[in-house]
């Protein structure tokens, strides 16, 4: 790395700042170009940097984990409080409920199935298991599982 980080509190902040420059250019490139997603964008900035300050990316992922760890659990609770506020009055819940579960099914079990018909490893086709949850939920359960966590985290955010 061209600067030395020695510090905890220096490293963390170093590790917050990157990750929000990657964010704030891959927001504005999404807006100048539609079909760019901005996560997959921000995730690609993030590793160019590291690549260009020659950080690796297990310091850097030490480094930014506990504040993004913490963080992640709150946004996840603020994402559900309009949820709970929505009004579901005249929703056809019976409907809905049938499309949500063959979705959900279908969901889990099609990138599974397409994992073991690939022959991929055992420990990718657990992290396929964590697919479509929050990403502190399916970090967690990764963790049970013992599947590889940057396989899962990559999986998760991929899959939106």
């Amino acid at each position: 790395m061209f600067f030395a980080i020695d510090s905890v509190f220096v490293a963390t902040l170093a590790a917050i700042l990157l990750t929000l420059v990657a964010h704030i250019i891959a927001r504005v490139l999404a807006k100048k170009i539609a079909w760019l997603p901005m996560v997959i964008t921000a995730l690609v900035l993030v590793l160019l940097f590291l690549f260009i300050a020659q950080w690796d990316y297990a310091n850097y992922y030490s480094a930014a984990k506990p504040v993004f760890d913490r963080l992640l659990g709150y946004v996840t609770v603020l994402l559900a409080i309009p949820l709970a506020a929505m009004n579901f009055k005249g929703l056809p819940v019976k409907r809905l409920s049938i499309i949500v579960i063959i979705a959900s099914v279908v969901g889990a079990l099609l990138p599974m199935s397409l994992a073991y018909l690939f022959s991929l490893s055992h420990d990718t086709l657990l992290s396929f298991a964590t697919r479509s949850v929050t990403t502190p939920i399916g970090l967690s359960v990764a963790d049970l599982i013992k599947a590889p966590l940057a396989m899962a985290n990559l999986i998760i955010i991929v899959s939106g």
